[in-house]
């Protein structure tokens, strides 16, 4: 097992982890960008993180990350996403090895949302009771819409991570806010 553990831990902490160096402008990961190394290669096809037997402990740990990459793999490249046999052979496999996880962690509610279980989200305002239905729908998207902007700017938008947004040529938005 301790040779299953070596295995994956870079894996996981790359995962976990790759963000907060970026945040904190650690050259190298900005460099390589935010995932690239777990994602540079990675293919269904591949025993991307290593393999762990399923008899393993381990097992749900790697179904779990495994799972997530291969979801997050068809939502980013293209030529997965926009073809129906591969995107439904990935999300397929990355369902079923997150199924696999969530049974072993029936309480982590990021599994449930990767399976459908969404989990709520507050918009934070009262409705009124004398508009009409229409009017508060259209509040509480534009709410939630507001929500994900300063969560995106929040995030992405850092002083820490204008180093990495130049790297990759991205700087719209540095001159957009900076006007």
């Amino acid at each position: 097992m301790e040779n299953e553990i070596d295995s994956l831990l870079p894996w996981v902490d790359a995962w976990a982890n790759a963000k907060n160096l970026a945040l904190q402008g650690n050259d190298a990961v900005l460099k390589r960008g935010y995932l690239r190394n777990i994602f540079s290669g990675f293919s269904i096809d591949y025993n991307i993180p290593p393999g762990i037997q399923e008899s393993s402990p381990l097992y749900p740990i790697w179904c779990m990350y495994r799972g997530r990459m291969l979801i997050h793999l068809t939502i980013e490249i293209g030529e997965i996403l926009g073809n129906k046999e591969p995107r439904e052979r990935h999300y397929g496999e990355g369902r079923r090895l997150l199924r696999i996880a969530s049974k072993a962690f029936p309480r982590n509610p990021v599994l449930k949302a990767y399976l459908g279980d969404l989990i709520p989200w507050k918009a934070g305002f009262r409705k009124d009771s004398g508009a009409p239905a229409w009017a508060n729908l259209q509040r509480e998207g534009l709410e939630r819409l507001r929500q994900i902007i300063y969560w995106w700017m929040a995030g992405f938008l850092t002083p820490a991570l204008a180093k990495y947004r130049a790297l990759i040529g991205d700087t719209r938005f540095d001159k957009l806010f900076n006007q």
